[in-house]
């Protein structure tokens, strides 16, 4: 655990296809209205109260890789 990840969770995160507006369009280098991957991830402390709402979008030619594995 990290200095900023101390005392906080990811209660949810969640994924999906988007758009981008004109200011994400800047930033991003992309067209307005150009495919984005939106995520939304929310941090809860150890009472389970949110502290923390986290906003990302990614480019389309953005690759995500992630490995699950089952814990126990």
């Amino acid at each position: 655990m990290t200095a900023a990840t101390r005392g906080r969770e990811a209660m949810a995160t969640t994924f999906r296809a988007g758009r981008a507006d004109r200011v994400v369009a800047r930033h991003l280098r992309v067209r307005p209205g150009a495919p984005v991957l939106v995520v939304e991830t929310l941090y809860v402390d150890a009472r389970r109260r949110p502290v923390e709402f986290v906003l990302t979008q990614y480019r389309e030619d953005f690759h995500y890789h992630a490995r699950l594995r089952r814990a126990g």
